[in-house]
Order: structure tokens, then sequence, then C-alpha cells
């Protein structure tokens, strides 16, 4: 084995162990009051889950444990809170807003950084959802949560890695360049099989897990829930030219090739890809509106 093998496996079998991620702070600051909520409905938390990736991964990660049987086969939201109930839900939420605390090391990254992915993760979710809707994908928000955790591998790194994602985040700032081609010098892993080791280990279904391993090479899986991340993904870092409010990218992306891999999967497909775009980005307009003054204050540091 070599040293290029032996450092993937020694990430991947830390990966395998880990239990939880922590939600970095706009998200724990709504999630305490929502938590403290005695009347908070089911619905309601569901709601709030859906808009954060490890939120999302924590509670998919519950549902879908030895406790309700049910491993690998939960892969919506809404389910996963139906079959956890509103007060396991509400311990988990808790515990989730109150008791995960960043290490001085994972403080050094700059949060605008996560508040960035954060959107990302959130406009690709929302494309995903959009673009299985008129793909016929019959489980929109399967699609929702996969394109939600495509980039969860990120998260791993910047929690259980702090001193690669800094590494990853400095290169892409200075040079440029997309998180992708800053970790391309990173030898044996990245962030989409990181994400992918994280979503066995956590008992995610097979097919949001292939999702995540494979938005970037789409054209070696065909199925078509990785073909609906992939575009998606592409779709949301398109929208950094469109709008101020989308997420930054400094990825480079083919309208042209982004329109025509829609065009393969949608039927009746006539617009141009603005039609799109603007779909996105109205109902990505939303999640400006909910956490706009945290959002804001990050941002402007």
């Amino acid at each position: 084995m070599n040293q290029e093998e032996r450092t993937a496996r020694s990430i991947q079998g830390k990966i395998c162990e880990l239990e939880k991620l922590a939600t970095f702070e706009p998200v724990a600051f709504h999630f305490m009051s929502y938590a403290q909520d005695e009347n908070v409905s089911l619905s309601e938390l569901a709601r709030w889950i859906a808009i954060d990736p490890i939120l999302t991964s924590r509670v998919l990660k519950l549902a879908n444990s030895s406790a309700y049987g049910f491993r690998g086969q939960i892969s919506t939201v809404n389910l996963a809170t139906v079959i956890i109930g509103l007060k396991a839900l509400r311990e988990l939420v808790w515990s989730i807003s109150v008791m995960d605390q960043f290490t001085d090391q994972q403080k050094l990254i700059d949060q605008r950084e996560l508040v960035n992915l954060w959107l990302h993760s959130n406009y690709t979710g929302i494309a995903a959802r959009y673009l299985a809707e008129l793909a016929g994908y019959p489980a929109t928000g399967e699609a929702f949560v996969a394109g939600l955790l495509h980039d969860i591998g990120y998260q791993v790194f910047a929690q259980q890695f702090p001193e690669i994602f800094y590494q990853i985040v400095e290169c892409s700032r200075i040079e440029r360049i997309s998180y992708r081609q800053a970790e391309q010098e990173l030898e044996g892993f990245n962030h989409s099989e990181v994400g992918a080791w994280l979503g066995e280990a956590w008992g995610f279904p097979a097919a949001i897990v292939q999702a995540i391993r494979f938005h970037h090479r789409a054209e070696e899986n065909d199925h078509l829930l990785v073909t609906i991340v992939h575009l998606a993904d592409l779709m949301a870092h398109s929208l950094s030219e469109r709008s101020k409010s989308a997420p930054r990218s400094f990825s480079e992306i083919s309208e042209g090739e982004l329109l025509s891999g829609m065009k393969k999967i949608i039927r009746r497909n006539g617009h141009e890809l603005s039609f799109y775009q603007e779909r996105v980005l109205q109902e990505g307009e939303k999640l400006n509106e909910l956490f706009q003054d945290n959002m804001l204050m990050i941002m402007n540091v």
C-alpha cells in the first residue's frame, strides 16, 4: 500500500467513526428559539431542518439508524421527521443548537466561507428539486436532499480536517479558482469521496450516496439522480453572475454545456437557460429573508 492509499484509508477510517457534525452559528441561533418553543410543530421543524445540510445529515442519520429499522431507506426530511417524532426531534435540535462547539482551530476558518458553502448547498438543493420535477423524477424531496448534501464533504473537511480546508480556501481565494480545482493537489481523496464515505457510515440511501460521490463525474454513473444533482450543482454555480444574493463562485461554467445537459433529461425543453435560473433565484431569495441579519453580519465582517 502506497502513501496515498494509506492517507485515504486513514481519512476514511476517521470519517466512519464520526458521530456528528456541528452546526455553524447563524443556523444554531435560529434553531435555539425553535427548540425552546413548546408549541412548535413537526412540520415547522422539518421546514427549518431542510435548509441546513448538517441538520439534514444528522436527522437522516438518526432516521436510518438501527433504532428505527429503516437503515438505507429514508431519503427525505419530511419522512425522516415523521419517523423520529416530535419529541425526539426537538431533543435532537436542542442538542445540536446548544452543545455543538467549534474547536479553536476550526474557528480560524473564515465564517464567510461557511456561509457561502451553506448558500451554494441550498441553491443546489433548490435546483435539484426543480430539475427533478421537470425531468419526471418521482422523488423530488430525495433530489432536494441529494442536492443539499452534495458538498457535505467540505463540512467534514472544515470540522475534522480544518488544516486541509484552510489550504483549500486559501488556494481558492488567492488563485480565484473553485474549491474543486484547489483540492486537486490533495492525494487520494476529495470532497465528493469524503461526503460519500460519511453517507455510507451514517446509513444514507444508496441513491443519495451515489449522487454525492459522482456529482462531478456524472458520466461514470447513469442514475438519473446523479445527473440531476450534477446539473443542479452547475446551475447553482452559474447564478453568481446573475444575482448578488447568489453564492460566490469561481467555477467556470459553460452555460451552453449546462443547457445541453438539461435538454437530455427535460422533455419539451424550449426555454433559454435564464428561464430556469430565474426560477431557482426566486426561490433562493427566501433563504436571504430567513437569515438576513445574521448572514449580513458575517458576510460584512
